[in-house]
């Protein structure tokens, strides 16, 4: 038995030194006997070597001493018994395993010569990297390197198995021989494979340099590219460099230029951002200036010295001086109503009574005037078909100038598809009417390119009439969307 003296024996170089130490036959033989049972039981793995050292001194001891009871020769007859046993059964084990190691290592051998012969490897899915169009032979050289490392892996594993295994070192030499050809065989391949992974990582990267950068990294070949998008790119590309296998000096490399390109859109950013500011500053104080010239003007019209007279030459001189303004056409549009408005007072009854009188020396002009008066507040009584009819005779009479049909026409369109979809309205018949509309846009466009420069007004008046005709369209797709929604 295994006492608690010998348990502490637990190292053969112990177990020799406290042998040396007992003088008894009778102690060596129980240091001895506890070592040879403890060999066979130690951490679940017997210590065959520890073993054999053990019974050889047990044995020296039991021929020096032929008159040891017999109790311990039964129990080392015994303990040599269970050690053959053991080490038949681990002797069985160690051969089954090895022989499966040869089936194992026979597939990773048919494997790798396929492999070397070209044969084509599983890709690798980069698809949760947007941004980027052609990545396929990115795809296919990152499959083609995680199968070999898989592979490069999977052999050290059997490896390391075959070191801890319990076999004979013959049979563990060669079967790491086995494992280290294989291994020696793929590792140029997986080099390789790398460093082309890298060049054309590196070739992806300058790309995207060559089509956003210029060669000195300065400024932006396009600027319609939003610098939020290309920062997302450039981050993007960073992402897929930590993603991808690429040796060390590939990855240095293409995070130089990548760094490079998002300092230089840093920099490009900031001067965006002052020349919007500037701009803003600029815009705010040419309002400033405009709303200043209007309170002169204002101001000139309390002093009289703009009258009912000069009024028009005056008014002419201010819009002439608006045309080069930075102004959007609403603001220019709102300046021109302010100015109406400060020189509506100057239209006094007797201005009026002599504009009439004027009006109605020409008695076609009188008639004319007075029809399209009666035409616009007819238009302007919306949803009524009573005057919409009345309306529609009166422009049959007609014949309107262009500047009285860009005015007219699309107020009258406007009430027509009003009155229209009263009457009746289905999604046929308002994709019918979007087309009228379409056409009628298209129309007043081609119109409108026949303007010169030089008549203001003219010009604003069309854009009033193409914006009325905008909001017809918006109407209408709004109507259709509606009526697709309702089907669905």
């Amino acid at each position: 038995m295994l006492t608690g003296e010998n348990q502490s024996c637990q190292t053969i170089e112990a177990f020799l030194i406290k042998l040396s130490e007992s003088t008894s036959p009778e102690e060596k033989l129980t240091l001895s006997l506890g070592f040879m049972n403890y060999s066979l039981i130690k951490d679940k793995v017997p210590y065959f070597k520890g073993f054999w050292q053990a019974k050889e001194k047990a044995f020296e001891v039991l021929k020096a001493w032929p008159e040891a009871p017999l109790v311990i020769w039964s129990e080392y007859k015994e303990l040599c018994s269970e050690f053959h046993r053991i080490k038949t059964t681990v002797d069985l084990i160690a051969s089954s395993t090895a022989e499966h190691i040869e089936l194992s290592l026979q597939s990773f051998e048919s494997l790798i010569n396929k492999i070397l012969q070209g044969e084509e490897l599983p890709p690798y899915s980069l698809i949760h990297f947007p941004g980027f169009g052609n990545r396929t032979n990115l795809e296919k050289l990152q499959g083609a390197f995680l199968t070999i490392h898989s592979l490069i892996e999977q052999l050290s594993a059997v490896r390391q198995e075959v070191l801890t295994g319990s076999m004979k070192m013959r049979l563990k030499n060669r079967l790491i021989a086995s494992v280290n050809i294989l291994i020696e065989k793929i590792i140029p391949l997986r080099k390789n494979i790398k460093n082309e992974l890298s060049s054309c990582f590196l070739l992806l990267v300058d790309d995207f340099i060559h089509v956003h950068f210029d060669e000195t990294l300065k400024a932006l070949r396009s600027t319609r590219i939003p610098f939020i998008h290309l920062q997302k790119e450039i981050k993007i590309l960073h992402a897929l460099a930590q993603e991808l296998a690429l040796t060390g000096d590939g990855f240095k490399k293409s995070r130089i230029l990548l760094t490079s390109c998002w300092q230089t859109l840093s920099t490009l950013h900031t001067q965006y951002k002052k020349k919007v500011l500037a701009d803003k500053i600029s815009l705010d104080n040419h309002k400033k200036e405009v709303a200043s010239k209007i309170d002169s003007f204002r101001q000139a019209v309390k002093n009289q010295s703009v009258n009912s007279l000069n009024k028009e030459d005056k008014k002419r001189a201010f819009i002439g001086n608006l045309k080069t303004s930075p102004l959007s056409r609403e603001e220019l549009s709102h300046c021109l109503e302010e100015v109406d408005r400060i020189l509506k007072p100057l239209d006094t009854e007797e201005e009026r009574a002599r504009n009439l009188v004027i009006k109605t020396s020409n008695n076609l002009k009188a008639a004319r005037d007075i029809i399209i008066e009666k035409l616009h507040g007819l238009i302007d009584v919306e949803g009524s078909k009573k005057a919409f009819l009345e309306a529609k005779e009166l422009l049959e009479t007609l014949h309107l100038t262009l500047q009285e049909r860009i005015e007219i026409e699309p107020c009258y369109l406007d009430l027509k598809d009003s009155i229209e979809r009263k009457e009746s309205n289905s999604l046929e018949e308002e994709r019918l009417r979007h087309g009228k509309i379409l056409k009628q846009s298209s129309e007043l466009k081609k119109i409108g390119t026949t303007f010169g420069g030089s008549d203001f007004e003219q010009a604003l008046l069309y854009n009033k009439a193409l914006k009325k005709h905008k909001e017809r369209l918006q109407q209408s797709e709004l109507l259709i969307k509606t009526f697709e929604e309702a089907i669905l």
